[in-house]
């Protein structure tokens, strides 16, 4: 299929769409998210709350198992040739279907050898099923290659809502953990059936398995998937070693507090989920845009992510104390030093998928490979004294040494560079957003009023410090485009 040039303003309008709607729905996502996941840490003693997240990080880390790097190798290849949407998906659908079943075998074998007890064994049984729906939901590609993923926007509020909804009244009435976990099990196989109801009637995507894409499909996933797994195994092995180590209460402070960095983590997909079909694209066919792509998504991740580490950092206990309760007062330290983990976990994430636009996933397989003895030897060696703490400090430890490791892949083999003069006016603005939450606190304001205040802010030091100027924006827009047809279309 040969690329043809679209016009700037359809790829500009598509990118506003897409990452407007992604905000959204990843701001009602989260927002709904707390407030089941508060029904939950209320409703479950320290103790319980410790299996539901030993089995929920079992689950996740197999899980990534199941995907492989498979739905983004899939973008990548439909972003640069559409004449074989249908079959890049089912086949891609079919063989996460394949690797779902080895995902479910694998959870229940890791969690025999930790000596979980029978409980722990069911609920991540029935967590195993929304493995399988992300597997079904490999439809979903089709919404972000066109830069059309308001769709799926759409599909996984609404099932969200009707998650919220389902865990709220379980726990009302005095439901069993088996119960309140199969909630979002259910939820999931209806946002795979929306999913593919709106992509049918859509795009009119027939979905088919095409063997002979399977070796190329195989040989390209080949490095992306262990380093998936690499990649969520060394971040998802504190909690692992931390039960295996201390009491299940530490891996309950210790859930508690990564709970709001996983939200937030996951929301960086915003970004980078919209951006990658263009880095995809741009590689080798548009180096100008593929670099100016780089650099301003890397600066506009850094100038987002930043100010919400240091917000959680200067308000870590008070969050705590409110959301929790007292009961789970250890989890405030924890959560100090996850929010700073949660820069280097976000950048991590960004500069592997810049890798794998470019055809380089094997560099990321090498780097996340060495991680996990990384956090291994550091889990060990702070775990057994500091619990949940200690599991923290691997998590910042190890996801530093990623981005330091990607940042000089990306410099070495692409020659990119985000600026050190963009770094410092970010920097500075950031320093500036904490300098003003400190000075709340210190004249005695009540932190909800701090946060609302120093997080009013921010806009105004990003202007101060020259972050956000006018021309930018123009310059931003200007320098994406041209942008093959092949991103967008129906």
């Amino acid at each position: 299929m040969t690329v043809a040039a679209e016009p700037v303003s359809n790829v500009a309008r598509g990118i506003a769409t897409s990452m407007a709607s992604q905000l959204v729905a990843r701001v009602l996502h989260v927002s709904l998210n707390i407030v089941s996941s508060l029904a939950i840490i209320h409703y479950l003693s320290p103790g319980t709350y410790g299996d539901y997240v030993l089995a929920l990080g079992v689950t996740t880390m197999f899980g990534l198992f199941a995907d492989f790097g498979l739905p983004k190798l899939a973008v990548r290849e439909i972003s640069r040739d559409r004449s074989c949407e249908g079959e890049i998906i089912g086949t891609v659908m079919m063989l996460r279907l394949v690797l779902t079943v080895a995902a479910f075998a694998f959870t229940q074998v890791t969690l025999f050898i930790l000596g979980s007890s029978a409980q722990v064994h069911v609920v991540a049984l029935v967590l195993s099923t929304l493995v399988l729906s992300e597997s079904l939901l490999t439809v979903i590609v089709a919404f972000h290659v066109r830069l059309e993923q308001h769709y799926e926007a759409f599909v996984r509020v609404f099932t969200e809502a009707l998650e919220t909804s389902a865990v709220l009244l379980l726990v009302f009435n005095h439901a069993t953990l088996l119960q309140v976990v199969a909630a979002p099990a259910v939820a999931s196989i209806i946002t795979f059936v929306l999913a593919a109801v709106i992509a049918r009637r859509r795009y009119r995507l027939a979905i088919s398995v095409a063997v002979r894409l399977l070796p190329k499909l195989l040989t390209e996933a080949l490095p992306i998937g262990p380093a998936l797994l690499a990649g969520v195994l060394w971040l998802k092995l504190c909690s692992v070693l931390l039960a295996a180590v201390r009491s299940q209460q530490e891996v309950g402070f210790y859930g508690a507090a990564f709970q709001p960095v996983e939200y937030l983590f996951l929301a960086s997909a915003v970004l980078i989920n919209v951006l990658f079909p263009v880095l995809a694209t741009a590689h080798g066919h548009d180096p100008a845009r593929f670099h100016n792509t780089y650099s301003y998504g890397s600066q506009g991740l850094l100038v987002a992510v930043l100010p919400v580490s240091i917000l959680l950092i200067g308000l870590a206990q008070p969050l705590v104390n409110a959301a929790y309760g007292a009961d789970f007062a250890a989890a405030a330290g924890p959560m100090r030093l996850l929010a700073v983990a949660l820069v280097f976990m976000v950048f991590s994430t960004w500069l592997g998928f810049v890798l794998l636009s470019a055809g380089r996933q094997r560099v990321t397989l090498v780097y996340d490979l060495a991680a996990v003895p990384t956090a291994v030897v550091a889990g060990l060696l702070l775990m057994p004294r500091y619990g949940a703490l200690g599991a923290a400090m691997t998590a910042a430890i190890t996801s530093g040494g990623v981005v330091v490791a990607a940042l000089y892949a990306t410099r070495k083999l692409l020659g990119l560079r985000i600026g050190s003069a963009r770094v410092a006016r970010a920097v500075g603005a950031n320093a500036a957003l904490a300098i003003a939450l400190w000075g709340f606190l210190a004249l005695g304001t009540p932190w909800w009023a701090a946060l609302i205040g120093a997080g009013l802010s921010y806009p105004v030091w990003l202007i101060v410090f020259g972050v956000v100027r006018l021309e930018q924006v123009r310059g931003s827009v200007r320098l994406l485009g041209p942008v093959p047809a092949g991103v967008r279309g129906g």
